[in-house]
């Protein structure tokens, strides 16, 4: 099976991140829940744009619960 040329781009990236992560962790001392919340709330940060873009192709600015 032939992998996707992202995938060697994607794996690099998630290390590094995790890394990054790490770091970020130690130097500001932070819990487990607090690193999970921070992450948390970043990724809905993430999909609320993404799902408003796919529900209003025409004007991503409209909140995806809105018709």
């Amino acid at each position: 099976m032939k992998r996707h040329p992202r995938a060697a781009i994607v794996a690099p990236a998630g290390a590094a991140i995790i890394l990054k992560v790490s770091v970020v962790t130690d130097e500001y001392d932070l819990t487990e829940t607090e690193l999970a919340k921070i992450l948390n709330e970043q990724m809905a940060s993430v999909i609320k744009y993404r799902l408003r873009a796919e529900r209003h192709p025409e004007d991503p600015e409209t909140p995806a619960d809105v018709e």
